[in-house]
């Protein structure tokens, strides 16, 4: 039987990266995907979604970014309770943390060196920047100019990175593979599990 869910993210890889996820499992089925505007927008109106998830189940991802540990930001978004059916995760310390916990197979997709990048992603204090400093180095043109920012525009990545990003994540990445070097991934995968062998 389907179990439909509803998503809250940050942003659209945070969307393709827990839409690939879901797809190891089955029973999940989406039926629409909300924020997609933001940490900001998601901590003004959690408490809705949190309501909402009584009438219909939702999974939400946030980054962790620089705060202290997940429980403590879950605390803080939510600090009345979550609803039994609101899975809110969190990955430490960004997204891009869990593609990088596929590190052979991402290498290869960035033309980059495996060395590159790091081993332990969630050690990692800006998984952003992380994967934009390899691409300096790649071989790939494509890659370089897509995720490496020019200098002149000020921004922190290039034109092209969320697009390449959310490419490999939902036709290279390896969820199986990543979520042994990414704790965060793995206690979010653990806990879907759990949602869906719940007694209904």
């Amino acid at each position: 039987m389907s179990l439909y869910v509803r998503l809250l993210v940050e942003g659209t890889l945070d969307e393709m990266v827990l839409r690939r996820v879901l797809s190891h499992y089955r029973e999940i089925q989406v039926d629409a995907c909300f924020g997609k505007q933001g940490k900001s927008f998601i901590e003004q109106r959690i408490d809705k979604f949190n309501q909402a998830a009584n009438r219909f189940p939702h999974i939400g991802l946030v980054d962790l970014d620089q705060e202290v540990c997940p429980s403590a930001l879950i605390r803080r978004l939510l600090p009345h309770g979550i609803d039994e059916q609101f899975i809110l995760r969190v990955a430490i310390r960004e997204i891009e943390s869990w593609l990088i916990a596929d590190r052979d197979n991402l290498s290869a997709y960035l033309g980059v060196a495996a060395n590159k990048l790091p081993i332990y992603p969630e050690n990692e204090p800006n998984p952003k920047e992380a994967i934009v400093s390899a691409c300096r180095s790649s071989k790939n043109k494509t890659i370089r100019e897509g995720i490496v920012p020019q200098a002149q525009t000020g921004s922190k990545i290039g034109p092209a990175y969320v697009t390449l990003l959310e490419n490999f994540a939902l036709t290279q990445w390896d969820v199986t593979k990543a979520r042994q070097q990414a704790n965060s991934l793995n206690r979010a995968m653990n806990a879907i599990q759990r949602f869906i062998d719940q007694p209904r």
